[in-house]
């Protein structure tokens, strides 16, 4: 996995395996043709649903091989991106309500396929043709004195 997020900054980024790829403030980021598309937001918007747009965006370019990863939040933001994977037959899976700082966001998701601690997430993904999961991601380093 990569060691850190990956910050897409120029139009037509072409997704790479083992990449994090985070949408930097005040974006909306799509993805077509397994390309990363980056535009800004309006100036005013009433809601941003960023991770929305994102995930039907997705769900329409791979289909059932879209997976939604849905973590705490407040609002719906991400809720109806959800719906559109798995409307795909795409997985989704949300943060265990009782483990989340803001739990409105995995409530509303539709029929997930789990509710899960996000430190047991990494368990619903393995290597192909292995019972072994894919590795973790890195532990930050301890920081030494103050903050």
């Amino acid at each position: 996995m990569a060691q850190e997020p990956l910050y897409s900054r120029r139009k037509g980024t072409r997704v790479q395996p083992d990449h994090i790829y985070v949408i930097p403030p005040g974006k909306i980021m799509t993805i077509s043709d397994r390309r990363l598309s980056l535009e800004e937001q309006p100036k005013h918007p009433s809601v941003s649903h960023s991770i929305d747009i994102f995930f039907r965006s997705l769900a329409e370019d791979v289909k059932e091989r879209a997976i939604a990863i849905v973590l705490s939040g407040a609002g719906s933001d991400g809720a109806d991106g959800a719906r559109a994977i798995k409307a795909q037959q795409g997985l989704v899976i949300v943060q265990d309500p009782e483990t989340a700082k803001y739990d409105s966001v995995p409530l509303l998701t539709p029929q997930p396929r789990r509710r899960l601690c996000p430190r047991n997430m990494r368990e619903e993904f393995r290597e192909p043709g292995s019972e072994k999961p894919l590795p973790a991601f890195p532990q930050e380093p301890k920081r030494k004195g103050p903050r």
